[in-house]
């Protein structure tokens, strides 16, 4: 999965938790519209009769794990480099 432009995010993001109070048919229409706008930037394509919502929810949930993920190595990094100065002796 690829980055996807935020524009994108924020429109899924906007979608999915009112999804239930929207007319059915236009419903239908976003989730279709917003999963046109997702696909290239997905590898591989949802399986054949998966539904448009679950696999926007599948796909914010992914972006989340990886987003999470690299924010906890930078963390790591950050406190490896810190444990690092304070371990080199300073000269005055």
């Amino acid at each position: 999965m690829g980055r996807l432009p935020l524009p994108l995010l924020q429109d899924i993001r906007a979608f999915l938790p009112r999804a239930g109070q929207i007319n059915a048919e236009s419903r239908h229409q976003l989730s279709r519209d917003l999963l046109r706008r997702t696909l290239p930037h997905v590898a591989p394509a949802p399986p054949p009769g998966t539904p448009p919502e679950e696999f926007l929810a599948a796909v914010l949930a992914e972006r989340s794990r990886r987003d999470e993920m690299r924010l906890r190595r930078a963390q790591e990094r950050q406190q490896e480099l810190a444990a690092e100065v304070r371990a080199v002796p300073f000269s005055a």
